[in-house]
């Protein structure tokens, strides 16, 4: 699959179990915006409703349409096949997970959904990480310093 929006902040928040890609029902409208570019998955999470998976929060302009916010913002259906709607449901059920957008892209003439099953971070959790970055940071910077 090729990017074309990426949800920046889901590592930070969330530790990724397992991925899968899904398609969308979308408006014409909507998918030319994608293709240029014009979408935000920032705060956008996925939902179950009368055993259907939605896309909920995101942000897709119609193209070159002065659209309502709501219209915007409106629920998008995930189009996926009964058995993984079961599994998906069983998954966060048991393990308390759920279900985050991580970026959506072309997968040749269809416009896919990437997302994953994930556990959120606690705030300690997150402050190790960001310690683990800067000392791996700290020491390629040495490594730079004493090569020379």
């Amino acid at each position: 699959m090729k990017p074309i929006i990426e949800n920046q902040g889901v590592g930070h928040h969330y530790d990724i179990i397992e991925t899968f890609t899904a398609g969308m029902k979308l408006l014409g409208s909507e998918v030319r915006s994608l293709r240029n570019g014009r979408a935000k998955l920032a705060g956008s999470y996925i939902t179950e409703k009368h055993g259907r998976m939605y896309l909920t929060k995101a942000f897709i302009p119609g193209y070159q349409i002065k659209t309502s916010e709501q219209m915007q913002y409106r629920d998008r259906e995930l189009l996926l096949t009964k058995d993984e709607l079961l599994e998906f449901a069983r998954k966060r059920k048991e393990g308390g997970l759920t279900l985050v957008p991580l970026a959506i892209g072309l997968q040749g003439q269809r416009i896919v959904l990437s997302c994953a099953l994930a556990k959120g971070k606690k705030l300690y959790d997150k402050r190790q990480a960001i310690k683990k970055r800067e000392d791996s940071r700290m020491i390629d910077r040495l490594k730079k310093l004493i090569g020379r």
